[in-house]
């Protein structure tokens, strides 16, 4: 997936006065049945700011990303040219994918926020909720990114999103595996046009078994090697089966259903066969998340919107400030100076 069209470089800002109407705690108007409109502050009580903040948690679309797990697998389809050729290639619907990273313990949580991007730490330093998303994408190559604002600054690229959760537990020690393999592959390249993918290629639309018999070189990934890679080292996709993970593209991660609308039947089907998963592990049929028009395709991009907005506050902010220590500094100079002048007569 093309990397944002748009930079922003500031965290999820604070609810301010222009978003009051979002927020459980602000004013808002009640009709009654006479046709009177109501206003109710702030100083309801708090059994009501309780209820309200129930109902906003659920009807939030945001809730949806906010639920996802480690391991959960996110299929993209994008609107860049380049992806469509990859899906056209690929007989896939899809043409990217990410891996979820969720870190529960304050260890994982400030490990993640050192991993992520520089331009997307700002995002995440106010609300580290620790749910990130690991990707190979060609201007960074291997990245992790904070989930929300990640989507959020990439929404105007993604024309469909869907996630199969993953099945089973995540240990203790498989979550350290997944933190440690980030830290390992972090910064490495995109791989772009290489006889890795020209093999993973033939292997699942023609199923060239012999392409199984060649080695893996690890110093690039291409998105699919980098998230089954990822899967292999946190043991919840088996690795003795001589299936190496640049064998894998796109149309390996999709469920059974799509697979018969595919343009080809001979995809390794790597997330439902229960030969490829390590027992206790499986993952759930796709489940659509982002498509256009829908609630959380807007929520993304009101989310995009507030960040740069904050931005813009941000940045007046940091330019008011050197504008007050200019001033000073050029306030305290003629000071230095007349005193200067009298210890000197």
């Amino acid at each position: 997936m093309t990397d944002e069209v748009e930079e922003v470089t500031s965290s999820s800002p604070q609810t301010d006065s222009n978003d009051c109407k979002d927020s459980a705690h602000c004013h808002f108007r009640l009709d009654t049945p006479n046709g009177e409109a109501v206003e109710v502050a702030d100083a309801a009580s708090s059994a009501n700011d309780n209820d309200a903040d129930e109902s906003d948690a659920i009807d939030d679309p945001l809730e949806s990303l906010r639920a996802l797990q480690t391991g959960d697998i996110l299929l993209y389809r994008t609107r860049d040219i380049g992806a469509q050729f990859n899906s056209v290639v690929g007989g896939s619907f899809y043409s990217h994918v990410a891996m979820v990273i969720r870190a529960n313990d304050p260890k994982n949580k400030s490990l993640l926020q050192e991993l992520y991007a520089d331009d997307y730490k700002e995002n995440n330093r106010r609300n580290n909720s620790g749910l990130a998303l690991l990707e190979a994408e060609p201007r960074r190559g291997v990245a992790i990114f904070p989930l929300i604002p990640r989507l959020a600054r990439t929404i105007k690229t993604i024309r469909h999103l869907a996630v199969r959760k993953h099945v089973g537990n995540v240990s203790q020690d498989m979550q350290d595996s997944i933190m440690n393999f980030c830290q390992t592959v972090r910064g490495r390249k995109l791989e772009v046009a290489s006889l890795d993918m020209l093999r993973a290629l033939c292997f699942n639309r023609f199923r060239f078994w012999c392409c199984k018999q060649r080695g893996q070189n690890t110093d690039t990934f291409f998105c699919s090697e980098l998230v089954a890679e990822a899967l292999l080292q946190a043991g919840i996709l088996r690795d003795d089966l001589g299936v190496t993970s640049n064998l894998l593209i796109p149309s390996s991660f999709q469920d059974p259903i799509s697979r018969k609308h595919m343009r080809h039947s001979g995809a390794f089907d790597v997330l439902k066969d229960s030969k490829i998963c390590t027992p206790g592990h499986d993952f759930s049929k796709a489940q659509v998340l982002v498509e256009p028009g829908n609630p959380l395709e807007t929520a993304l991009q009101q989310t995009k919107q507030r960040m740069k907005e904050d931005q813009r506050r941000r940045r007046m902010t940091k330019f008011r400030a050197s504008i007050y220590q200019s001033v000073r500094k050029l306030g305290h100079r003629p000071k230095e100076t007349k005193t200067s002048s009298k210890e000197e007569g």
